[in-house]
């Protein structure tokens, strides 16, 4: 078992695609196939299951990614140690955020605040399975997130459960994402309905189509009944790109607060949804008991400031 093999499976796992991962790891797919199915055969057991729908983790390869993963994380950073040992003498911070503009911007200006020191900054995004993960695997010291309030307390056990504490910053409410197309969009309210979204194509992250906030459509009742299109994606930009140009909608939370000092997203409009009681609860994420670096505590503090 060499550690590149290990590097393939958890590759090909995140995707789900043997085609993409070989793309990423800059090998050929016969390449990939076969370092996988050597992998298999030494361990004695199926790790993928392949079909034209894809290639998906058998239960015992979900078991062997979760002790894969970790080790390559691990691996990365003893490979980049020559590099990383030049910035040791320098202040480090690394963070997994939300692709939200606001949460960046916080970024920029934790390095504004030290352009008269070396610092070493590493800003990664994701949804909030993907951030969960990376802190769990301390591929970045502090995550951001939100919780949507439904799901709230459930998502904490499981964070507790991964040794991973929750701190609250706010609560914002859920918001209809719409663009030009959508006959909402030149309304003079800051609202809409749910009957104004009948109908239309509902875009979002994948975590809502089999994830932990898969239902919340139906909550704010705009299931399969009234909203019978639906497109996921696991990239913001494309949400974003999508909205823009159709009269489909996506479901976010807006922090007006933050937005009110920084540019919202051009072609788009946020509108609060109707007699809507539902909340999307942001904080951040660390392992239990770690001391936050210094850089990290000045990001949190120019993070509270929006809330």
């Amino acid at each position: 078992m060499r550690i590149e093999q290990l590097r393939h499976v958890v590759e090909v796992a995140r995707c789900g695609s043997m085609r993409q991962a070989a793309l990423n790891l800059y090998i050929s797919q016969p390449n990939l196939s076969v370092s996988i199915q050597n992998l298999e055969e030494e361990v004695g057991y199926q790790i993928f299951t392949r079909s034209s729908k894809g290639t998906q983790l058998t239960k015992a390869g979900k078991a062997f990614v979760d002790y894969a993963a970790p080790i390559v994380a691990q691996f990365e950073r003893l490979t980049n140690l020559k590099q990383d040992i030049g910035q040791l003498q320098s202040s480090y911070f690394s963070v997994a955020i939300l692709p939200y503009r606001y949460l960046t911007e916080a970024a920029i200006q934790v390095y504004n605040h030290h352009l008269a020191t070396p610092i070493h900054l590493s800003i990664m995004d994701g949804d909030r399975s993907s951030i969960i993960e990376m802190i769990a695997n301390d591929e970045a010291e502090l995550g951001v997130l939100g919780i949507f309030s439904p799901f709230y307390e459930e998502m904490v056990r499981q964070l507790e459960a991964k040794q991973l504490r929750f701190v609250r910053l706010g609560q914002i409410k859920v918001c209809a994402l719409i663009g030009k197309a959508h006959p909402q969009f030149h309304s003079k309210n800051d609202y809409i309905t749910c009957d104004q979204l009948r109908g239309k194509t509902f875009v979002g992250f994948d975590e809502m189509e089999s994830g932990p906030f898969s239902p919340l459509p139906d909550i704010l009742g705009l299931g399969n009944e009234v909203c019978p299109h639906r497109i996921y994606t696991k990239s913001w930009s494309i949400i974003l790109d999508i909205v823009r140009s159709t009269d489909s909608f996506s479901i976010v939370a807006t922090n007006r607060k933050a937005y009110s000092a920084i540019p919202y997203y051009d072609g788009v409009r946020s509108m609060e949804i109707l007699d809507c009681d539902c909340y999307n609860i942001m904080g951040w994420i660390t392992k239990k008991n770690a001391a936050l670096s210094d850089l990290a505590m000045v990001f949190l503090s120019i993070l509270s400031s929006y809330f």
